[in-house]
C-alpha cells in the first residue's frame, strides 16, 4: 500500500495539480489585473487550495467557522501544525483574505507573479517597519490577512501579531490544527 500511495502522489496527484497551479496562476493573473483583486484574488485559490486536498485525501473539518464575521477584517495565524495549513486554510476557512507571505516566494514560477497580482502581501524580513504598514494598509482596505508561523515561516509572536492587528483596526484570530484534519478559529 506505501508504494501505491507513493506512485499515486507522483504519477497522478502531482502532475495533476502542476497543471491546476499553472492554470489557477494564470487566471488569478489576468483577472486580477483585468478585474480586481478581490474576487480573483481569492476565488480561483480558493478552488486550487481544495483541489491539494482533495487530491491528497485530506479531510478538513472548520469549527466555530460561524463566528467569524464577514464583515470584519481579522488577522489569522496558522499554528503550522501540518504541511496542509495553507491549502486547509485557504480552501475551508470561508473568508476572503490575502496572505502575508515571505518576500522570496514572489520567485515561485507562476505563484510568485500571481500572489503579486492578487495584492497578496509580500514581507520583506529585513524590514520590519515597513510589514507591520502593509498590514495596516491591509486593514485600513478592509482586508483579512493570513499568516503562516513556524519554521522558516515568518517567526513573529503571537503578541506582536495582536499589538500590531490592535494598532490596524483589525481582530486577531488564530487558527489551530487538532489531529492534522481538523482546525478551530
Amino acid at each position: 500500500m506505501k508504494y501505491v500511495c507513493f506512485l499515486y502522489q507522483w504519477l497522478v496527484a502531482i502532475p495533476i495539480l502542476v497543471v491546476i497551479t499553472i492554470i489557477i496562476a494564470l487566471s488569478t493573473s489576468i483577472g486580477s489585473i483585468l478585474f480586481g483583486g478581490k474576487w480573483w484574488g481569492y476565488y480561483p485559490p480558493h478552488f486550487w487550495a481544495k483541489c491539494w486536498c482533495w487530491l491528497f485525501f485530506i479531510k478538513v473539518k472548520v469549527e466555530n467557522r460561524e463566528l467569524i464575521d464577514k464583515q470584519t477584517s481579522y488577522v489569522f495565524v496558522a499554528n503550522h501544525q501540518s504541511s496542509y495549513d495553507i491549502y486547509s486554510i485557504y480552501g475551508f476557512l470561508g473568508h476572503n483574505f490575502k496572505w502575508m507571505m515571505k518576500k522570496s516566494l514572489e520567485k515561485v514560477p507562476f505563484v510568485g507573479m500571481a500572489c503579486r497580482c492578487a495584492g497578496h502581501i509580500m514581507v520583506d524580513r529585513s524590514c520590519e517597519e515597513n510589514n507591520g504598514q502593509r498590514q495596516a494598509h491591509a486593514a485600513r482596505r478592509n482586508v483579512a490577512c493570513g499568516v503562516s508561523r513556524g519554521g522558516t515561516h515568518l517567526e513573529w509572536k503571537d503578541a506582536q501579531l495582536q499589538a500590531r492587528s490592535i494598532q490596524a483596526c483589525c481582530r486577531f484570530q488564530s487558527a489551530t490544527c487538532a489531529n492534522h484534519d481538523k482546525w478551530s478559529v
